[in-house]
């Protein structure tokens, strides 16, 4: 997925990055509204199109610019990759997102282990 920031609401996009930390952190079952909405697919989708945009404009040189919602995105990357304590479910059945990846991973562990 691609995704960018626009122009001008680059601290407004890491104000939201940064509270969504905060939620997700506090109330660990919100994960499951992320991944149901590919939020995490959606961000790395924004690390690599600017990362790409960088590139292009400096013609492979390298630069300094560093967008300001960098930190807070790569945060709440970090924290959607945290290990769970609570079991995830996908109670909407045929969708296809993050979500299920996630259930079916969890499955695939929990039979491992079980053995």
């Amino acid at each position: 997925s691609v995704c960018t920031v626009k122009k001008g609401c680059e601290s407004a996009f890491s104000s939201l990055c940064r509270a969504g930390c905060y939620f997700i952190r506090a109330v660990p079952a919100l994960r499951t509204a992320v991944l149901r909405q590919d939020m995490v697919d959606t961000l790395v989708g924004c690390l690599e199109a600017d990362a790409t945009a960088h590139v292009e404009a400096d013609e492979g040189k390298k630069t300094s610019a560093v967008p300001i919602w960098l930190a807070p995105v790569l945060l709440f990357l970090d924290v959607m990759a945290q290990p769970v304590t609570h079991e995830i479910k996908n109670l909407e059945k045929d969708t296809n997102c993050e979500l299920d990846v996630v259930v079916q991973e969890h499955e695939r562990q929990k039979e491992m282990l079980s053995r």
